[in-house]
This record gives C-alpha cells, structure tokens and sequence, in this order.
C-alpha cells in the first residue's frame, strides 16, 4: 500500500448524558463553558444556536473530535486545528500546502457523534486521493413513530414506498419481500436502516448528498444488518458487535468494485456504516486495518487540547 502505516481513526462519544443540569441551550453556555473555550467564535456559534441542547451537544462535540482529530494526526497546535468545508459542504483540512494530511467524515445520531478518518495515506501528490464517509443510524430513535407509520399507512410495503426517491426500485422490492419471508417488524426496521446507513455512507464519501441526481442509480445488493449487540446500553457504555462487510454495490447498474463499504453493530440499537475509496489505487481502500470503535471520553480530549495549545 502507499503510503506509511496509514492511521485510522474510530471515534465515538456519547452524548446523552453530558450536562445534564443545562434544560436549555443557554445554559450550556455556563455547564459546557471549559470545552465552548475549545473551540472558535464561529463553532460556538453554531453549537449555541440549536433550540434543544442535545442538538447543540452534537455540533459542539463534532467540533471538539474534529479538532482533536487533525491536531493529533498533523502533531499542529489545538488552535491551528480548525476543519473547513470543501465547495461541496464537505469537511476537511488541508495543510500549508493544499495536502489533505487526513481523510474525514463525522456523523451524529440519536446523541452519539461518530468520526472515521484515516491519515498518513499518500499515493501521489495533490489533494482527494482518499475519500470516506460515515453514518450512525439508531433503529430505536423514531421506532415508536415508525411502528405506528406502518400500522397507519397501510403496512410495511406502504411505509418503505415514501422512500422512492432515496431508495432504488430494487432496493425497494428486496424491503418489501422480508414481510413475504416471515421477517418480523422490528428485524425489517433494522434492515432498512441499514439501507439508509449505506447510502448515507456512501453519498458522504463523495460529498453529494441523498438529493444527489444519481442516488435512485445507486444500488445495494442482498445486504444485510449486523446483529445488535447485547452486551453494554443501560448506562453501560456501547459495544460494538458484528461487522458485515462484503457489501455489493452498483451505480448505473455497473458493479462498483473501487469502493470498501462496512456496517457494524454498536449497541442494541446503532449502526455505524462507512464508505472508503482510494481512485488512484482502488486496491488500497480494502488494505486499511479497520477495527472497533473506541469510545471516547471528552475529558481526555480537553486534558490534550489544554496541553496542545502551542
């Protein structure tokens, strides 16, 4: 592989339970007042703005791995580390010299923020020669509202229909069919928000988004969930479970072999997809060494940004 033992990044935090005296967004502003110190006037900004606070955790912690992220790959100061948004809207950093000295995604669900990246890959000079995505699905979120959409709307077939726009006639059908096997309700919601979570993943990578003109072109293949993972929740921190990989995709009915793609069980009600390619050397996207997500401890990230501030 090109490159020098490329470095993955897995993150997690779990938002739920930080902060739990700020009821309000503002209040944050006093609980949350030595990591708002972490980061700039326009990420704090963009956090304070959400009306619920478990809204503006998840803008504010999607800064703090970020930075993190950068600083500890790049080896630059806490403040130097600051993410950008590429013309697509997608973030990244780029280096004094228009490198991208790592690839990242960040994504954030049901009160977890997730990071993937991958630095230290370099197959040739100039920018965009690694491209990743990621999504964190929760089946337990709106699963309340989804069972009774389905027994409203007519059924499951009726309730995976209001996704034609997003999901291929295909994907559609293969939903469809779990009620003709016998699979139960519930398994049928882990599979579709498994569909969605690939998608998610993969749109990402290329910095589209589910609006993309080609997304009805792209198609998933007999994919599966991966079984949830019993162990953890309950105030018990998250483990993560099964991985399935092997995951076939199409665009315009072509196999697009270039792309490694990974779903992974985190908890009993999570998913973490991610979409990994490297267009100069499509072979090296599936020689990364990926593993468990590591739950990280936000006070950890504030002992290393205080400790990295020059």
């Amino acid at each position: 592989m090109a490159g020098k033992n490329p470095t993955v990044l897995q993150w997690v935090i779990d938002t739920r339970n930080l902060f739990p005296e700020a009821t309000e967004t503002k209040q944050l502003q006093e609980a949350a007042s030595r990591y708002l110190s972490l980061v700039s006037v326009p990420e704090r900004s963009a956090a304070l703005k959400y009306v619920f606070p478990r809204d503006a955790k998840l803008s504010l912690v999607s800064s703090l791995l970020k930075r993190h992220a950068i600083s500890l790959t790049t080896s630059l100061p806490w403040p130097a580390s600051e993410a950008a948004r590429d013309p697509r809207g997608k973030p990244v950093f780029l280096d004094s010299d228009g490198h991208e000295p790592l690839a990242f995604n960040v994504s954030h669900q049901d009160g977890l923020v997730v990071l993937f990246g991958i630095a230290g890959y370099s197959p040739g000079a100039g920018q965009g020669q690694i491209e990743v995505g990621v999504d964190v699905v929760s089946c337990a979120e709106r699963r309340p509202r989804d069972l009774e959409t389905i027994q409203r709307a007519g059924g499951w077939a009726d309730f995976v229909s209001v996704y034609d726009s997003v999901f291929s006639p295909a994907e559609l059908s293969y939903l469809k069919f779990l009620e003709v096997r016998g699979v139960g309700v519930d398994e049928r919601l882990r599979y579709f928000y498994a569909l969605w979570c690939l998608k998610e993943a993969y749109v990402k990578m290329t910095g589209d988004a589910l609006l993309a003109d080609w997304i009805l072109r792209l198609e998933f293949r007999d994919f599966k969930p991966p079984r949830p993972e019993m162990q953890g929740g309950d105030g018990a921190p998250l483990v993560c479970g099964e991985v399935v990989g092997d995951i076939e995709v199409l665009r315009d009915g072509k196999k697009d072999s270039g792309v490694r793609m990974e779903l992974m069980s985190l908890g009993t009600d999570y998913m973490i997809g991610i979409a990994v390619r490297t267009p100069k050397r499509p072979e090296d996207a599936f020689g990364f060494q990926f593993g468990k997500y590591e739950m990280v401890d936000i006070e950890e990230i504030h002992t290393y940004a205080e400790s990295h501030m020059a």
